[in-house]
């Protein structure tokens, strides 16, 4: 494997790291923005292999980011395709569909696994052979609605565990970024419930949906979900009722991850 430079776009400030912290350890050098407008400032600055782009993300969504980044290749001479890979929390063929139309080569699907990101990085960066599942990493699991925990603590002690800047570091500074960042969600769910703000409610679920499956609280993603497909739904009464299971399971969380343990 080479090492290859990748943009990484990604509001999720939990999925950052996590895709970041992943990412080092296969031995890639990664830049990260927050949104579409910072990842057109790096891209005028520098070149990348790569670019992971969020779909929604605030100031300019990884949509419009990428009909950008297209724009700008067509304009220049014999230029060159930077692939764009999409990372989003849904998948469904209507979702991937307008990937491609926006200009994006492929998609990830959140939650994802180191073996997942070096895979993908393989196929757009010219190394076709997939990587082994690393010893260390745990299998990520999906959320089901039998026997979901409060949460999984082996999750973050496998990032934990991965080499690369912050080795035997990344687990206490996952968790803390993950209480900040749901602390803010939370505040939001409690605001748009107030409001019957159904968008407001949908994108916060859609944004918890995945941060807290990658760090191994899958109650609380299931949760999530339920909250994002009511509110689309329009159907406040639900949303409402899933919004207080929301805010009451964020406290086990809090609680279980400040007993839990890192390191070997």
């Amino acid at each position: 494997m080479t090492s290859a430079r990748i943009l990484l776009v990604e509001d999720n400030p939990v999925n950052q790291a996590v895709a970041v912290a992943m990412l080092e350890d296969l031995g890639h050098e990664i830049d990260a923005a927050y949104n579409g407008a910072e990842a057109l400032e790096f891209m005028a600055g520098s070149e990348y292999e790569l670019v992971f782009m969020d779909c929604g993300m605030p100031v300019m969504d990884g949509f419009a980011a990428t009909v950008a980044i297209r724009q700008r290749e067509a304009a220049v001479p014999h230029g060159g395709h930077v692939p764009v890979v999409a990372f989003t929390a849904n998948l469904s063929a209507e979702d991937r569909q307008d990937c491609l139309r926006a200009g994006m080569d492929d998609c990830l699907s959140k939650p994802f696994t180191k073996e997942q990101l070096g895979q993908i990085v393989d196929k757009w960066t010219g190394g076709m052979q997939p990587h082994a599942p690393a010893r260390n990493e745990s299998p990520r699991r999906e959320a089901t609605d039998a026997n979901l925990p409060t949460l999984d603590a082996g999750v973050l002690r496998a990032l934990d565990a991965l080499g690369g800047p912050g080795k035997g570091q990344r687990g206490p500074r996952l968790a803390a970024t993950f209480v900040d960042s749901t602390q803010r969600i939370c505040r939001e769910i409690s605001g748009a419930a107030q409001a019957s703000d159904t968008a407001a409610l949908s994108a916060a679920g859609h944004s918890l949906k995945s941060s807290s499956a990658q760090v191994g609280a899958f109650w609380l993603s299931r949760l999530a979900k339920e909250l994002e497909v009511a509110a689309r739904a329009g159907d406040l009464s639900m949303a409402g009722d899933v919004a207080t299971q929301i805010l009451a399971e964020f406290e086990n969380v809090r609680e279980a991850l400040a007993a839990a343990e890192f390191g070997p």
